[in-house]
């Protein structure tokens, strides 16, 4: 080696240890979880009892709607049953504190949210090639070899494969939705024929408009309006084309695009590109042992654990899930299921030994669930945790409980965690225009104005429900990894002058104060967009445009966005254009924002929506009216980049040429209260930085109780 390249060597080295323990500039990854059992466990049962060392005897009481009793993750729908079975599950890929899929979660990823880096470990890796030409995409997954179920029996890829086929099975009909994917030679599995995939795109649009009346009641339960829904449609027209063939195909027992490599590694072959595949891999690991029948799995016979197209078996049991996740479930009685620690968890057997998942009507004896009744039973320690809706009654009950008028003091913690209902004003740019061209400077300066008033209002509107909303200032969902906000912590949205990037107001100043900037801002928009201004009023508008619009609303009059409207239309009034209010069914709004995004001349002016939505903001349906020449590229590059570090920057270029247009007003994100115990829990230990994406449950094993007195 050359002297030059030693010193370099050296001098990097150096500079690095000066560095300390942030490595480089970044802090290092904490140490990567082994499997430590704290208590002998014979392989094939589920009897292993005893704590591990150190752990609270004292239980952690959590709280949660009544269940189903659906106790099998194959059967499990409700909210409680899947929070039931979860604690016993891990999944195949899961999510960082950002909605990210964690790809690299043998090793762990390092990833920063906020101003700290946090460590994301899993069980498995992925690898995807995506081959344009061929016109497919390869998965190859690998998972850690030295997992086990809570019952001491290995995990192995065949587990891993038994799930994806049981899920994937023509009978299945519950949460998860990677049977619904573009696996290859997944749709000939289902339908059993090898015809199914062999029709274009083109022959089943033409099959579709031949024969409306085959799909009349497939259509009467899916809305045209959700997610996908050309894609599913094309699906059921392939379904019923094969099946109706005259020239039958050849049978099928094996999905094509799923391959075993050996007892740890296998691929995935998809169609296409999709960008969100991976996402459906979020899919607990279940073990082929204990759900399925293991003389029934012979790959290389294309059998897979069970009877293709008859889960009874793999459903039987619905009583007592098993799995590999952080606890054992020991029973369910009278509302409550009663779980242990699992001393085999791969993330560290949790050091709190006893877990209750409470029914919270069972536990009130028929008193309504409010905050208030749960924030009692916290007081009184028969629960710890438990997520709400928060009222002004409600926080003054708590208040009293803390003995500090706070919503977090001794007795109760209070966290407010994001959720993923999303709403928005909508701005139609071929109806709100100056003229005949959409995207014109004066069009754009338009809507750019009424997006500015509207903006300001949200906090006074937001005073009538101070707990259930919170503000955001993006397309996307505020906490995901695609969000303006996470690129810029600061960033608001329509808060600056026309012409200039400097901020209208700042985002501590009063409500009434960001209303009075707003609207002098908003005056020089719409004298930007040619409209007549005279002491502080609009008093002419230019040849092709209007002094009135109208806003289209669902849901009521007491709703928070029906009262964001009203305050908007009366500062827009107060500077001279009309705002005229609309109350409509959601059904007639529905239809009216499908026939927009499907490129009809819509009759909508404005309107607001309410989406829920994934950390994927869905902009090739929301925005499929917005003719920008750059947006659709980036559209294009969205779906074409298989690594999502390259697909975030075109998500964020795409998020600002949204408000650029101004068509669409964000306005506020759903809210989620948690309630927790301060007198049992150790707060210092609970998971930092919880948000939709992550919750409490995500570090459970580290959680700790205070000992009882």
């Amino acid at each position: 080696m050359k002297k030059t390249t030693k010193r370099l060597l050296a001098c990097m080295m150096i500079a690095c240890m000066l560095l300390g323990s942030t490595g480089c500039g970044r802090k290092k990854k904490q140490a990567k979880p082994h499997v430590q059992s704290t208590a002998e466990v014979k392989n094939g049962t589920a009897q292993a009892e005893g704590k591990g060392s150190g752990q609270s005897e004292v239980p952690l009481m959590v709280g949660c709607d009544s269940f189903e009793k659906k106790f099998n993750p194959f059967l499990a729908q409700k909210t409680s049953d899947l929070q039931a079975v979860g604690m016993t599950q891990v999944l195949l890929f899961d999510t960082d504190r950002t909605g990210r899929i964690v790809e690299k979660g043998i090793d762990g990823e390092l990833q920063k949210y906020g101003d700290e880096d946090y460590t994301y470990y899993g069980i498995a890796d992925v690898k995807k090639t995506y081959k344009p030409k061929a016109g497919y995409t390869v998965y190859r997954i690998t998972i850690r070899d030295d997992l086990v179920f809570s019952d001491g029996e290995p995990i192995t890829i065949d587990d891993v494969i038994f799930t994806l086929y049981a899920l994937c099975d023509p009978s299945y009909h519950g949460s998860y939705t990677i049977g619904q994917s573009n696996i290859r030679g997944l749709l000939n599995y289902q339908t059993n024929s090898t015809l199914a995939e062999s029709y274009t795109d083109a022959q089943v649009d033409r099959y579709i408009r031949k024969h409306p009346k085959k799909f009349t009641k497939w259509k009467q339960k899916h809305n045209a309006h959700e997610e996908g829904y050309t894609q599913a449609l094309r699906k059921e027209a392939r379904r019923i084309m094969a099946k109706k063939a005259k020239k039958k195909g050849s049978a099928v027992n094996e999905i094509e695009g799923i391959k075993r490599l050996n007892d740890y590694e296998m691929r995935i072959y998809t169609t296409g590109y999709d960008k969100n595949f991976v996402k459906n891999l979020e899919i607990p690991v279940c073990p082929l042992h204990y759900y399925g029948d293991t003389t029934k799995y012979q790959p290389e016979a294309g059998q897979f654990g069970f009877t293709k197209g008859d889960l009874s078996a793999v459903k039987a049991n619905k009583s007592k899930p098993v799995g590999a996740g952080p606890y054992r479930f020991i029973k369910y009685e009278s509302g409550i299921v009663y779980y242990m620690a699992n001393e085999l968890y791969y993330q560290g057997c949790p050091k709190i030994t006893y877990l209750y998942l409470k029914d919270l009507k069972t536990l009130l004896g028929g008193e309504a669930v409010t905050a208030s009744a749960i924030a009692k039973e916290i007081e009184g320690g028969t629960l710890d945790i438990a997520s709400c809706s928060l009222e002004e009654e409600d926080a003054a009950v708590i208040g009293q409980l803390n003995e500090n008028d706070n919503l977090s003091g001794k007795v109760i913690e209070t966290i407010f965690t994001a959720d993923s209902r999303y709403s928005s004003v909508g701005i139609n740019p071929q109806k709100v225009r100056i003229g005949t061209d959409s995207y014109s400077v004066p069009s754009v300066a338009l809507r750019q104005g009424i997006a500015t008033v509207i903006t300001a209002c949200r906090s006074e509107a937001m005073e009538q429900r101070p707990y259930d909303y919170t503000l955001t200032n993006g397309s996307a969902l505020k906490d995901s990894w695609l969000s303006l906000e996470q690129k810029e912590e600061s960033h608001m949205a329509y808060a600056v002058q026309p012409d200039s990037d400097s901020a209208i107001y700042k985002s501590s100043d009063s409500s009434e104060d960001k209303r009075k900037e707003a609207m002098q801002a908003a005056l020089k928009w719409f004298e930007k967009a040619g409209y007549t201004i005279e002491e502080d009023k609009v008093t002419a508008a230019p040849a092709g445009a209007s002094l009135s619009f109208q806003m289209q609303i669902s849901g009521g009059t007491d709703t928070i966005e029906y009262a964001l409207a009203q305050e908007a239309a009366q500062d827009l009034q107060q500077i001279g254009i009309t705002m005229r209010i609309l109350t409509v069914t959601k059904e007639q709004l529905d239809k009216r924002v499908s026939s927009l995004q499907t490129g009809k001349n819509a009759a909508l002016e404005l309107w607001y929506q309410s989406l829920s939505l994934t950390d994927d903001p869905k902009y090739d349906t929301r925005f499929a009216f917005l003719q920008d020449e750059q947006f659709k590229l980036d559209l294009q590059k969205i779906n074409r980049k298989a690594d999502p570090s390259k697909r975030r920057d075109f998500y964020y270029d795409a998020g600002s040429i949204i408000e650029k247009q101004a068509v669409e007003v964000p306005t506020y994100q759903g809210q989620t209260t948690w309630l927790m115990s301060n007198q049992r829990i150790k707060q210092k230990k609970m998971t930092p930085d919880v948000t939709m994406f992550y919750d409490w449950t995500r570090e459970i094993q580290n959680l700790e109780m205070k000992a009882e007195n």
